[in-house]
């Protein structure tokens, strides 16, 4: 899967600072894996999102292969996966493929109510 550089790739060290402790902006995380279709047809999608977003949303992604205890706490069962978060504290759950229109509305409707 190609890197995209509007991504932030975590992992269990930068955690804690880029997500739970972001008081700034919500955060959309992308758990993904190396072997998913679906995740790679997604990515440039929240990559746009990124750029889009990037005064009110920090978009990360996580390698559930790579950090499984990431995914382990999230429950994250099936990729693509994605979370809004503020302040650690889960805001809304997606599962599976969604379209842009789909994922703007979701994101303007958890941005506008924090």
């Amino acid at each position: 899967m190609t890197e995209y550089e509007s991504l932030m790739s975590l992992d269990e060290s930068n955690f804690t600072i880029e997500v739970d402790e972001e008081r700034r902006k919500i955060v959309l995380i992308d758990f993904w894996a190396p072997w998913c279709s679906p995740c790679d047809i997604i990515k440039p999608l929240i990559a746009e999102l990124a750029d889009e977003y990037r005064e009110r949303l920090k978009v990360c992604q996580v390698n559930i292969e790579e950090h499984p205890g990431l995914a382990d706490r999230f429950e994250i069962r099936g990729v693509p996966y994605l979370l809004l978060l503020k302040e650690g504290k889960v805001l809304h759950k997606l599962v599976g493929l969604f379209s842009k229109s789909q994922l703007v509305e979701i994101i303007e409707e958890t941005t506008s109510i924090i």
